[in-house]
């Protein structure tokens, strides 16, 4: 990615409150997903400091964690390599790619650790849901 690939993009603040915000109002009980959701959390959270906004009331868990709890075997847990391990096609980067692939992991995780829904999932990986 380059300049000339965000140059005349809408800003942080407008993406937030044109995209965003209506997705997290209309899906308020659904928890954020992320692989590595340690990074897009700060990334969120350092946008919102650098434009002063108010910090989201959101919640999310991590892939990536719940990868490395159900497939301790594996040295790697990016998600291009779950990918491919599982035969998932999977253009990295790419915004709704990244989405749908996270997602099939997350289930292939569940199918694996036999729950039946989040919060099972998240209690046999020791995990929780967090706040940011």
């Amino acid at each position: 990615m380059s300049y000339d690939d965000v140059r005349d993009k809408p800003y942080f603040p407008e993406v937030w409150d044109t995209i965003i915000t209506p997705f997290i109002n209309e899906n308020l009980e659904l928890p954020f997903v992320a692989h590595n959701a340690c990074f897009d959390m700060n990334v969120i959270r350092k946008c919102c400091e650098y434009y002063r906004m108010e910090k989201p009331n959101i919640s999310y868990f991590d892939s990536l964690r719940i990868a490395q709890n159900t497939w301790p075997d594996f040295k790697v847990h990016k998600l291009t390599f779950l990918a491919e391990q599982f035969g998932i096609v999977y253009d990295a980067h790419n915004v709704l790619d990244d989405s749908l692939t996270c997602g099939k992991i997350v289930t292939l995780a569940a199918e694996k650790q036999e729950s039946d829904n989040i919060s099972e999932l998240l209690k046999r990986c020791n995990l929780q849901i967090s706040k940011l």
